[in-house]
């Protein structure tokens, strides 16, 4: 995972924790996926800025991944797992990798999907 600072001309800055300031804007590259932080008071060209970096990251990798604006105390999804990693940091020397793919055998969702869920739950 890497952490990006918006600075106030557009560059961006590594950091190894995201404060979540109301005027800060970070780009969060997840590998999947590259969110955008906006801080409740982050000025509009801060914000772009945020969006055509999150966008030059991108098109710099061999595998495309999504970009995601999210706008502070309005995060959701996958975003919320990871605040408290955040705002604790990632030390420079370490780095967190991608995250494993969930692989369910089909012999168990086959299992799962023929159970009558409806009436276990009746029972109880």
């Amino acid at each position: 995972m890497l952490l990006y600072s918006v600075t106030d001309n557009g560059s961006l800055k590594k950091v190894t924790k995201v404060s979540f300031a109301t005027t800060a804007v970070f780009v969060i590259d997840d590998y999947k996926t590259i969110y955008v932080w906006n801080g409740q008071k982050a000025t509009k060209k801060k914000k772009d800025f945020g969006v055509k970096a999150a966008e030059k990251l991108n098109k710099e990798r061999k595998n495309a991944a999504k970009i995601e604006s999210l706008a502070q105390s309005k995060e959701f999804g996958a975003f919320l797992a990871m605040i408290d990693v955040l705002k604790k940091g990632i030390p420079k020397e370490e780095s967190i990798e991608r995250r494993p793919e969930l692989e369910l055998a089909v012999e168990d969702t086959k299992e799962l999907a023929e159970l009558d869920l409806n009436s276990t739950l009746k029972q109880s």
